[in-house]
């Protein structure tokens, strides 16, 4: 059992997964979970380890609906050495001017006891809360040091039946990645690629209009309504420096849309304007001569925007960063 504010991040994703990352600052929340993964009884044994976790977290007062509760469940299970599953439902509820409800209602709702079409995929069962579902699978093969994750996050505004097309890419955000350990003769040499996409509204709720935001930073991806990322680095690990260089292009769109209820579009966009488009280098090198005493990093970084802030101006950024500590 854990309580205070901590950060929280779900899946595989290197920094920015689709449903909780580092984005935004810590949770100020509850958390239950198991020390370690253990095995169900009867005939579920079969599934593997199994670990699980839930939490109630506080969205801060900086929101359209104040004081808000965000639920978490989270369950994780390896029916084989190489293979993970992972689930993640989220149930954001209450605060100041949020639907009204009594308590019978709103703890049905946190612990996802529907009433109505419960066989469906998360449906529209009322206003209550807005819901939110994560799955991940990470795929391993250590003889060749390979690690391969999908993750994909969906929202509650469609019938999953009915609609999948919506529900798994206007409604969507995904990341997918590579890892690959142990490269060269001395297998010092560590690469990976990741990529994101998100959809039109995957972090957003026409009640709770804030949003998946704390202090107005989105929970999980930070590249908005249609954005794209890509991303790769290689890690050298030597006796006593390690060196890291990475690279990414990142697409944020602009353009305004209108939400037509009613309507089999649903989304019009209004106002198109110009894409915002990153592309960023960063080299780190750290020096540690001994497993104790002092530490040295060094961080370089460059950034070339297009059309920053989605205007027809460039600019160029530039990163210089120094860091120096003590490990005893």
């Amino acid at each position: 059992i854990e309580a205070g504010r901590n950060l929280l991040s779900h899946g595989h994703a290197r920094d920015f997964g689709p449903l909780l990352s580092g984005n935004a600052r810590g949770f100020d929340m509850i958390r239950v979970s198991m020390e370690r993964p253990g095995r169900l009884p009867w005939i579920f044994r079969g599934l593997g380890p199994v670990g699980f976790s839930g939490l109630i977290a506080d969205m801060g007062r900086n929101q359209d609906t104040p004081s808000s509760k965000l639920i978490v469940w989270e369950a994780a299970l390896r029916p084989h050495r190489n293979l993970e599953l992972g689930l993640a439902l989220v149930d954001h509820q209450g605060g100041e001017g949020s639907p009204p409800a009594s308590w019978r209602e709103r703890l049905q709702e946190a612990f996802f006891i529907l009433n109505r079409r419960p066989f469906y995929f998360l449906p529209q069962v009322g206003e209550v809360t807005d819901k939110t579902a994560a799955l991940d699978v990470r795929l391993t093969v250590p003889s060749r040091g390979l690690d391969l994750y999908l993750e994909m996050v969906t929202t509650d505004d469609h019938d999953m039946f009915k609609g999948a097309g919506e529900a798994l890419w206007n409604d969507a955000a995904w990341t997918a990645g590579l890892r690959v350990a142990g490269l060269g003769d001395e297998g010092r040499l560590d690469a990976w690629v990741e990529g994101s996409r998100t959809g039109v509204r995957p972090y957003t709720h026409h009640q709770f209009t804030s949003g998946l935001t704390l202090d107005r930073r989105v929970l999980g991806s930070p590249l908005g309504p249609l954005g794209a990322g890509l991303e790769a680095g290689v890690d050298w690990t030597g006796a006593q420096h390690r060196v890291s260089v990475r690279g990414a292009w990142e697409r944020y769109q602009g353009d305004t849309y209108y939400d037509l209820p009613g309507s089999p579009v649903r989304f019009i966009r209004t106002e198109d304007n110009p894409d915002e488009a990153r592309l960023r280098t960063t080299l780190d090198w750290t020096r540690q001569p001994a497993p104790s005493g002092l530490r040295t990093t060094l961080r370089l970084g460059y950034e070339h925007v297009t059309r920053f802030d989605f205007t027809e101006a460039s600019r160029s950024n530039f990163l210089a960063q120094v860091s120096v500590g003590y490990v005893r």
